[in-house]
């Protein structure tokens, strides 16, 4: 597993690399073609893989350099150098070069990889490896030749899941091109660390602590073993830990595959109806939506590509949101999937950096974004207010602070309009479930580790205990992409993006439910691989009452 990573980049890949190759993605060699706007939502993807490093592999661009590209609906996931004003692909080339990515050009390609493109009428000749149609809501993804739409077809229109829309038929195509062409090894590994072993001979484990130490905390101690000394290791931290001894790793590839036989759904709405048939028909969204208030709990992976998807669907000048993180760092290897992060941002508290990018990017009045470093905990329940008998001992293990920010957060619970829970665990989950319950406000529930991730909707009738059981809905198990998570895990871009992008679409359409639009819902979902499946909104069957009498 040779990763060749420079001494800029760092550790920025080290959560993905149990997962792909990431030598093969540093050398991928790519052509691509379609609509512009489109093709900047891939390239920002393929950026946070790491893809095509400048002298290992390249992109090339079916377009003029010197035409002026769309930015607009992806600026809250560009710096704002670029995102705020008119670029050029040729800008665009420079911008990503300082990124590290390879980007050329050719106004004629005739082995096309991916074509991405709104839905027309008639495409030119074009027959691409795999492609992505997308627009009013719905995104459908399939390979070869691409698809006639009916004659009935009247056009697309603006809406305000279209950034949303984009972000997860991206995430597919990118995650299932990975599949097809082997970059993911057969056996993911969950993490992988350097460790310091000292040997200490006539002494027992337990006196060995006592004498030795080092700067990296207290070591595991255990006999030898001969029984005749002890041994005891530290782990070196990621920083501390060069980055070549990763190469020594020898893995093997899945091999390659093709998962598409037929045309597949992956936006918020279906493309192909009850008839089997291509629909990409207006589903009657507004454009942007007005006097918005939203509350996110956790801008990590999830977090962080569900908010800009957010801020593009509603109208920057009455538009509210709370961000709520405990993170009190950005660190190198949230980098590869975080966008609202890149260097600048580590060691700066997740939210304060979140909150910078976004007033950046979207030119949003700093009082639009309430930004609270810390953790919700049960303390925060104002309503009908009831400890669980768990509060104790739970907001102890996450080192709660009850008093800190406690104004903030409870008028943030008591204004909100929807919730999006994008946390790392169970717990905190079912605390911001509860304070929802009790505002009569709906939640948006998320996940997502390695290639697996899940959307779900939660509402008056259906809590997590409901729907988990009280012993998993309450529990201590925290997911982590952090160092010292209690379960480590890989994390990849297209699986936080689908997650966190659909998030947004499920929230931004539960908002426009409440103001009287006359929409649909799009379903809960979950992802494995590239592809989504219809998740079951129901109940455990053993809890057939009312919520408020369990949770």
């Amino acid at each position: 597993m040779k990763l060749n990573y420079n001494e800029k980049s760092g550790h920025k890949w080290h959560r993905q690399a149990g997962l792909v190759d990431q030598s093969l993605i540093f050398s991928m060699k790519l052509n691509i073609g379609g609509d512009d706007e489109s093709l900047l939502a891939l390239l920002i993807q393929l950026n946070q893989l790491g893809a095509s490093r400048i002298g290992k592999g390249s992109i090339v661009i079916m377009h003029n350099p010197e035409e002026v590209v769309k930015t607009s609906l992806l600026r809250g996931l560009l710096n704002s150098e670029i995102s705020n004003n008119n670029c050029t692909w040729s800008d665009l080339q420079s911008y990503f070069k300082n990124e590290g990515m390879e980007i050329n050009f050719s106004e004629h390609l005739t082995d096309i990889d991916i074509w991405i493109d709104k839905p027309r009428m008639t495409y030119d000749e074009v027959c691409p490896k795999l492609w992505l149609i997308h627009g009013n809501g719905k995104a459908l993804l399939g390979s070869e030749k691409l698809p006639q739409l009916p004659e009935t077809f009247s056009g697309i229109c603006p809406t305000f899941i279209d950034a949303a829309t984009l972000i997860s038929g991206i995430s597919s195509l990118l995650h299932i091109f990975l599949k097809q062409n082997s970059y993911f090894w057969k056996q993911p590994i969950s993490d992988s660390w350097l460790t310091l072993t000292t040997r200490i001979d006539d002494i027992s484990p337990q006196e060995s602590l006592e004498i030795v130490s080092s700067k990296y905390g207290t070591g595991i101690a255990n006999l030898t073993n001969d029984g005749l000394g002890t041994l005891v290791r530290f782990r070196i931290p990621l920083e501390d830990t060069p980055i070549k001894l990763f190469d020594k790793l020898i893995m093997e590839h899945q091999e390659e595959s093709n998962l598409l036989s037929n045309y597949i759904d992956v936006g918020p709405f279906n493309s192909i109806d009850e008839n089997n048939y291509i629909n990409f028909s207006s589903s009657d969204l507004s454009k942007k939506i007005k006097n918005s208030n939203f509350l996110i709990l956790g801008v990590g992976g999830l977090g962080s590509w569900a908010i800009p998807s957010i801020i593009s669907g509603c109208d920057k000048s009455t538009i509210s949101l709370t961000i709520i993180d405990g993170d009190e760092k950005v660190e190198i290897h949230n980098l590869n999937r975080q966008i609202l992060y890149d260097y600048n941002s580590i060691n700066k508290s997740k939210v304060d950096a979140a909150k910078q990018k976004l007033i950046e990017r979207f030119d949003l009045p700093a009082h639009s974004i309430i930004s609270i470093c810390d953790n919700l905990s049960s303390d925060h329940l104002s309503k009908n207010k009831n400890h669980y008998e768990h509060s104790i001992t739970l907001d102890a293990a996450f080192e709660v602070d009850n008093s800190k920010n406690h104004i903030k957060i409870m008028n943030s619970l008591d204004n909100m309009d929807v919730a999006l829970a994008c946390l790392d665990n169970q717990y905190s989950r079912t605390v911001l479930n509860k304070a929802c319950y009790e505002r009569k406000k709906p939640m948006i529930n998320g996940g997502g580790e390695a290639s697996q991730g899940l959307i779900e909707f939660f509402h008056e009738n259906c809590c997590m205990i409901c729907r988990y059981g009280e012993e998993e809905a309450f529990s201590l198990d925290k997911v982590s992409c952090q160092e010292e998570g209690i379960k480590p895990v890989n994390s990849i871009v297209t699986t936080t993006a689908f997650v966190g992008s659909m998030m947004a679409a499920s929230a931004l359409c539960a908002l426009a439910k409440q103001q009287g639009y006359e929409i649909e819902m799009p379903v809960s979902r979950d992802w494995s691989d590239g592809l989504s499946s219809l998740r079951l909104d129901s109940k455990l069957p053993w809890l057939d009452e009312k919520c408020q009498n369990h949770i």
